[in-house]
């Protein structure tokens, strides 16, 4: 189960990565590879990983576009459009994501991290619609306020991007050690 948590956190550390010279040089296409295969990887404990990997499949083409094109510069009406839908198909991708965090919690019976994962659920779901909210309706308003609550809404939705990283991070350190029995001979 480590093993897959890891491929979970570091395919998401991939798609938060953003290092471009012209394309993306960490592309997010490869990022979705890594959490398709974690979340394949646990579908033999929790039932609802295959949802999430076939998730991260199909987001694995959706992203390619994304190699090339500088999403945060581009304003015309395709991709416009492209963009919140993307963030929404990213934001079901987490959703199953935390539905198997929290199985995997409960499994662990860690009062503690059960509490703090389904905070950092809310938080998580609440920035990303927030975001796709602003989405919305950016595009129809003007002025120096939309601009301001683009930017505090950008910036609550990457710092509880990094708060997922930390809490799988948590989540897989917790994870119980399995002691196997002394046989006597």
């Amino acid at each position: 189960m480590k093993s897959s948590l890891n491929l979970v956190f570091w395919g998401y550390l991939l798609v938060l990565l953003h290092l471009e010279i012209g394309i993306d040089i960490i592309p997010d296409p490869v990022g979705y590879f890594l959490i398709a295969l974690g979340c394949f990887g646990l579908r033999e404990h929790y039932p609802i990983a295959p949802k999430a990997g076939i998730i991260a499949v199909g987001l694995i083409f959706l992203s390619v576009p994304s190699v090339f094109v500088n999403l945060s510069k581009v304003h015309s009406l395709g991709w416009g459009i492209y963009t919140p839908v993307l963030i929404f198909v990213k934001l079901i991708l987490a959703y199953f994501l935390f539905l198997i965090l929290k199985n995997i919690v409960k499994d662990y019976n860690h009062a503690a991290l059960i509490a703090r994962t389904n905070t950092v659920y809310t938080f998580y779901i609440t920035s990303y619609l927030l975001s796709l909210a602003y989405a919305s309706f950016a595009m129809n308003v003007s002025g120096d306020f939309w601009i301001a609550g683009g930017v505090v809404i950008a910036f609550a939705t990457f710092i509880m991007s990094i708060i997922f990283l930390v809490q799988i991070r948590a989540i897989r350190k917790a994870e119980p050690v399995q002691v196997s029995p002394i046989m006597e001979a």
